[in-house]
């Protein structure tokens, strides 16, 4: 079988000061997602909402083929 990439998704769980928890999905990521661009991204929403990040995954989407008989 061949595999070829679709997407990926971020989807993140925040908890307030409060201890409310929700969660945020980003569609668009890339491919090949670094743990230093997820982490800038993290303090990025971080410093923006004031809420602090309890999780991040990412979910990636795969299209699979039959490879032809030969």
């Amino acid at each position: 079988m061949n595999k070829t990439w679709m997407k990926s998704t971020l989807v993140v769980e925040m908890q307030t000061e409060d201890g409310q928890k929700h969660k945020q999905a980003f569609n668009a990521i890339t491919q090949d997602l670094t743990d230093t661009q997820l982490t800038a991204f993290s303090t990025a929403l971080e410093t923006l909402t004031g809420d602090q990040l309890t999780i991040a995954n990412v979910v990636s989407y795969y299209q699979y083929h039959a490879a032809p008989a030969v």
